[in-house]
């Protein structure tokens, strides 16, 4: 099993269905272990905007994660505002980030932006995958921070050489805290209306 293999059974272990997203070349195992799955449906969009706008509308009405999948540094930038919204409205979204490969941080690499910085005030963590063999864990974190206390946002930078590494275990994936307490709907709060 490849690091974008056991992402996607992390996500199949907190009972996602759907991940939106555009298709690029910084998280294609993602993508080929998507399509090869029965379970997870990727929700192929033509902006990185509507799909994080697309994970925080399935949040809020289905109680569960909301999972926007993007590439690397515009990718991950055209989400912005949808990560923002569902950040006010404690949707847990979790927001997946293709990232520059490890050995080319901070030369200036095509798409190559601070990510991390860039997320981290309109959510609730940001998290980054720095070796292959802590992807399971980091996910876990990941959708266990989203749902526990007031829920919202939570953003994994995944650097693009980590994804085909090979891990050392074939077993299933624990499921989280998150998971195992149940989804039992929260109320979020509604904007304003006006009267």
């Amino acid at each position: 099993m490849n690091t974008g293999q056991a992402i996607v059974e992390c996500l199949r272990a907190e009972g996602v269905r759907h991940v939106f997203g555009l298709v690029g070349s910084s998280h294609l195992e993602i993508v080929d272990s998507i399509a090869r799955s029965n379970d997870i449906q990727l929700v192929a969009v033509r902006h990185e905007q509507a799909a994080a706008f697309m994970a925080d509308a399935y949040a809020r009405v289905t109680g569960g994660f909301g999972v926007v999948l993007t590439s690397s540094g515009p990718g991950v930038s055209n989400t912005i505002t949808g990560i923002a919204l569902a950040q006010r409205a404690f949707s847990p979204v979790i927001s997946l980030g293709g990232a520059t490969k490890t050995t080319f941080e901070q030369m200036d690499a095509k798409q190559e932006i601070d990510q991390l910085n860039l997320m981290r005030p309109i959510t609730k963590k940001v998290l980054r995958i720095n070796r292959a063999d802590r992807a399971p864990d980091i996910m876990r974190q990941a959708f266990r921070i989203a749902m526990s206390g007031q829920r919202g946002p939570v953003h994994v930078d995944i650097p693009r050489d980590l994804l085909p590494t090979k891990l050392g275990s074939n077993s299933p994936l624990p499921r989280t805290i998150a998971r195992r307490a149940g989804r039992s709907r929260q109320k979020t709060r509604s904007p304003a209306r006006s009267t």
